[in-house]
């Protein structure tokens, strides 16, 4: 969403954070068949293992209450939403100070992803790889998730 936002109003955005994402997000069909076919146990048995460096108790815990599955096609929705999405041929326009944040065992927004965005986003400003970390990077490491947003907004303050 980000990044369409930027792409279709540069002059709102004048800066912009990703973290775990793409400029082209690939979907697995097996996801999407286990999202329509049986979504709860999709979550718990694929996307769950993907998203995470290392899932212990607490953190399952949080992510199940981060995620909303009051409504399982909602959630089908979002990844239908993520296998069409490609913004390649657009990101020479980005201009919007940029910070790309990428957990360096992400397994669904590989660290290729966040390399490929580094080269076509000339307004980069940082691409960091936080280490022991998938691809729910904010919820496994929030410390440093927080502080390197927390600088990069400082920095553009100064």
């Amino acid at each position: 969403m980000a990044l369409t936002i930027a792409l279709k109003h540069p002059d709102a955005v004048s800066a912009l954070i990703l973290v775990s994402t793409g400029a082209k997000l690939g979907v697995l069909p097996d996801v999407l068949s286990g999202l329509r076919d049986e979504p709860l146990r999709t979550l718990e048995k694929t996307i769950t293992p993907l998203s995470f460096y290392r899932l212990d108790r607490d953190l399952g815990r949080r992510a199940r209450a981060s995620l909303s599955l009051s409504n399982p096609q909602i959630f089908l929705n979002d990844y239908l939403a993520c296998a069409g999405f490609d913004v390649r041929k657009s990101l020479s326009r980005l201009s919007a100070q940029t910070l790309i944040l990428c957990g360096e065992k992400d397994q669904l927004a590989p660290p290729k992803w966040s390399h490929y965005l580094r080269a076509n986003i000339a307004s980069t400003r940082a691409l960091f790889f936080v280490r022991e970390a998938g691809h729910m990077l904010p919820l496994e490491k929030p410390a440093v998730c927080g502080g390197l947003i927390q600088d990069f907004l400082l920095e553009l303050n100064r």
